[in-house]
């Protein structure tokens, strides 16, 4: 198991994590109907699969990283 704490994979992946859901709930007014729970969802799986995957030794830079397709957020 790696430590998020010193290994600086982790802590990006930590620090990319949160940002991007300080950036969801930033704009979540401004976005569609159902965008920012579709966004929230991505962040809950795909992203957290990303991060689990990494703190478990997985290759998880070909394997789970996380992809969202924009088209999927239009109304």
């Amino acid at each position: 198991m790696v430590d998020e704490e010193r290994d600086p994979e982790a802590c990006y992946r930590r620090g990319f994590a949160q940002g991007a859901k300080e950036v969801v709930a930033a704009v979540a007014a401004l976005l569609p109907n159902g965008a920012a729970t579709k966004l929230q969802q991505w962040l809950d799986d795909d992203l957290a699969q990303w991060r689990s995957a990494n703190l478990q030794g997985l290759d998880s830079t070909r394997h789970h990283t996380p992809h969202l397709n924009p088209k999927s957020l239009q109304g």
